[in-house]
């Protein structure tokens, strides 16, 4: 099938996928291609993407080559959905399409902060755990030694 776009999208951040997945279910969904950065398979390097640029903003590549991110991407996506034609005119608007950029930028800092999900498939050594999670998992270790200690 000839996919209209291709999106790269973090599957592992739980904002992210949720809306993906809204986005899949509209009628128009099954006219882009939908690839997860976060699956052990994906290779950033072998598409020509820089990986650190595609984990910070979502990326979408036209039929043409071309490679939107951010912002961009998100118009993209709702073109092809056929969304509100309105809300995309006012979202290009030249007064506010900077505002929406500095929004998107804003939240693709924070968002690394944010809690991810765990990946299905972690055997490969690609999937990354968050601080928090490594934190949990060495008071765990440590309580367990402790218990062992208190038994002999």
């Amino acid at each position: 099938m000839a996919y209209e776009l291709s999106v790269y999208y973090d599957g592992l951040c739980h904002l992210c996928s949720r809306e993906i997945e809204f986005y899949q279910k509209l009628e128009h969904g099954k006219n882009i291609e939908w690839i997860d950065i976060s699956s052990p398979s994906f290779s950033a390097e072998n598409l020509g993407f820089d990986p650190k640029a595609l984990e910070f903003y979502l990326h979408a590549r036209l039929p043409s080559g071309e490679v939107l991110r951010g912002v961009d991407s998100f118009l993209a996506i709702w073109r092809v959905l056929r969304l509100n034609p309105r809300m995309i005119r006012f979202a290009e608007f030249s007064l506010v399409k900077p505002f929406l950029k500095a929004g998107y930028h804003a939240f693709a800092l924070v968002r690394p902060l944010l809690p991810k999900k765990k990946h299905h498939d972690c055997d490969s050594g690609t999937c990354q755990i968050s601080l928090g999670e490594k934190l949990i998992e060495l008071q765990r270790t440590e309580k367990s030694h402790q218990t062992l200690g208190d038994q002999s």
